[in-house]
């Protein structure tokens, strides 16, 4: 796994995070959510769609079950059960922005781009700062060659004060990436980042300045980043290949080959 699809990655699991249920909706619906994401750890797909399928008949009017439902069958590749239990949701809730980010994963999985970014405008729409809805906009308009289309977007939305400054640096730092505007990248992601609080848009601000020191040369840098990754996700083994291999552009062998051990 390289660093754009870390990055990718981590947009997903965001996407397919699910909102805490209370009280009663927890009960029952919320029991068989976990035992669907369990399954889906252990790679049992049979048993995690008949636990999804039970959420769902024992959801009732619950939104957030409803969105929870289809985003995790969204993540197993169940495009079209996924949709038909996120129309639900929104028929429930037209503003419930997981389940907007939800479908529009799928449209764009299911390769209707323009329904995609109709969703994901609703979305921006419903709430300008949520940076996974912007993300999603950016990257399948990034597909349609369409980047102008973005900035343009985030620049009115900064005019208009509907999007705070560290977000739109944040934003911004994305189009350079995909732009491979490797410099400009990195200063906006620095500007924008001792103002992210939210764990996984920090954790992919970090991944994107590693990813940018090491194609502008400064490995030092690019180390640091990747160390502000792996303490923020000490679980996860990848990030570890990333700190050897910045130890290596660094010509720092024993070091590197001590990690990998």
């Amino acid at each position: 796994m390289n660093l754009q699809t870390a990055c990718r990655c981590f947009l997903g699991l965001a996407l397919a995070m699910t909102v805490e249920l209370s009280g009663q909706e927890a009960s029952t619906a919320d029991q068989h959510l976990e035992a669907a994401k369990q399954a889906m750890i252990a790679n049992r797909r049979d048993e995690a769609i008949a636990q999804l399928d039970k959420a769902v008949a024992s959801a009732g009017d619950s939104v957030l079950a409803l969105t929870n439902a289809g985003n995790l069958y969204a993540t197993l590749g169940e495009w079209e059960r996924g949709e038909q239990v996120l129309e639900q949701a929104l028929a429930k809730n037209p503003n419930q922005l997981e389940a907007l980010q939800g479908l529009a994963r799928i449209q764009t999985g299911l390769q209707k781009p323009d329904e995609a970014s109709k969703l994901l405008q609703q979305a921006i729409e419903i709430d300008p700062t949520n940076v996974i809805s912007h993300l999603q906009l950016i990257n399948l308009e990034a597909s349609t060659d369409s980047l102008d289309l973005s900035e343009a977007r985030i620049q009115q939305l900064e005019l208009d004060k509907k999007l705070p400054e560290h977000v739109a640096d944040y934003l911004k730092g994305a189009i350079f990436c995909l732009r491979e505007k490797w410099r400009e990248a990195a200063d906006a992601f620095e500007r924008a980042l001792p103002k992210l609080t939210d764990p996984t848009t920090r954790t992919v601000a970090n991944l994107r300045l590693s990813q940018a020191y090491e194609f502008l040369g400064q490995h030092d840098r690019r180390l640091n980043y990747v160390r502000e990754v792996i303490k923020e996700n000490p679980d996860n083994p990848q990030f570890k290949w990333f700190e050897v291999q910045a130890l290596l552009a660094l010509k720092r062998v024993e070091e590197a080959v001590d990690k990998y051990a």
